[in-house]
């Protein structure tokens, strides 16, 4: 495994990492190489998904990664690259659906849990906490997965499709201007208030090296 660079590619194997009290792995799927989450509580073996963005086929299968089906799919954002897949795999693994206040009524399936900037939600034994990042979509979103003495991770959908430029200022190119520059600073704050924040987007295939670089682990990925 001496060559492995990190990157998941559509096609390719998950990559999953393990962490005290969480497993996370990730999924390249979809023409637009999205990355799919799973999240998954250790103590409870309680698991979410967020952006069931395409492939339900393959979703089929990482929904159920190391544990029962998901019981939630978490939405970024209401784009069909990132819901492609939602209406099958919420229906596959009877899974309650969260998304953006302001995005839900976009999504393909009635959504279950309307989230709003500073909510907490729970994993089993975990609490996840939402930041609204509006700007890409208005209600646009990501979560900040706290872990004891450790960075933590923040999941930013397409707030940014690249970390480094994220930290340098640059916004992407699609949504409001303005929000977006505002999403951006709040991220860039975010990182001076816990030192090695491990930004995760969802088109970037370099952040599963980041990811592996924050856990101290080495790479393992799927053989499936």
């Amino acid at each position: 495994m001496a060559d492995y660079t990190g990157e998941v590619e559509v096609g390719g194997p998950w990559d999953i990492r393990r962490l005290p009290g969480l497993t996370i792995a990730k999924l390249a799927v979809g023409a637009m190489n999205n990355n799919a989450y799973l999240l998954r509580c250790t103590s409870t073996g309680e698991g979410m998904l967020i952006d069931a963005a395409n492939e339900a086929d393959r979703l089929h299968e990482f929904v159920r990664l190391e544990g029962p089906p998901v019981s939630a799919v978490l939405t970024t954002h209401w784009h069909p690259d990132h819901t492609e897949a939602l209406a099958a795999v919420v229906d596959d693994a009877a899974a309650a659906t969260f998304a953006g206040e302001e995005d839900a009524d976009h999504l393909p399936v009635a959504v279950d849990e309307r989230l709003t900037h500073g909510e907490t939600i729970t994993l089993g034994d975990l609490s996840l906490e939402i930041i609204g990042l509006r700007g890409h979509t208005p209600g646009s979103m990501s979560l900040l997965v706290r872990r004891p003495g450790l960075p933590p991770l923040m999941m930013v959908g397409d707030v940014t499709y690249d970390a480094d430029l994220l930290k340098a200022g640059h916004v992407p190119g699609v949504g409001s201007r303005r929000r977006l520059r505002e999403a951006t600073a709040m991220i860039n704050t975010l990182r001076q208030q816990h030192p090695g924040l491990v930004i995760l987007p969802a088109h970037d295939p370099g952040a599963a090296s980041r990811l592996a670089q924050a856990t101290g682990q080495a790479p393992r990925v799927a053989t499936a």
